[in-house]
């Protein structure tokens, strides 16, 4: 199992084994569902930084599925909604935070 499989799992979207689940072949429409599904659970930080309108977010939370450290991964998981709750009611956070996660965006090369 490789670690972005992991955390996938731990976030409740790992795709299934084809020897778990015969009749399970979703479409493009049954991926998408699952993906904003997911988002909405995970990503409070990165929406509330970029806004829910700017792919950024989206572009952030790659990164933090499938490349942000361990420790990283879990603290996000752990206490980005209470932090993402702070930002909204302190925007000027957004200011201070947004280089951090344009920086972990660029190492993916997103511009």
């Amino acid at each position: 199992m490789t670690a972005t499989h992991g955390r996938l799992a731990a976030l409740g979207v790992a795709p299934y084994r084809k020897s778990e689940v015969q009749s399970a072949q979703p479409g493009l429409c049954g991926y998408l569902a699952l993906a904003a599904s997911t988002a909405a659970r995970f990503c409070w930080v990165a929406r509330e930084v970029y806004g829910e309108d700017d792919p950024k977010w989206l572009q952030f939370r790659e990164w933090v599925i499938g490349y942000s450290p361990d420790w990283f991964f879990n603290a996000y998981g752990k206490y980005g909604e209470k932090l993402a709750a702070k930002i909204k009611r302190n925007p000027w956070m957004k200011k201070v935070i947004r280089p951090f996660m344009d920086l972990a965006r660029k190492s993916l090369g997103y511009k």
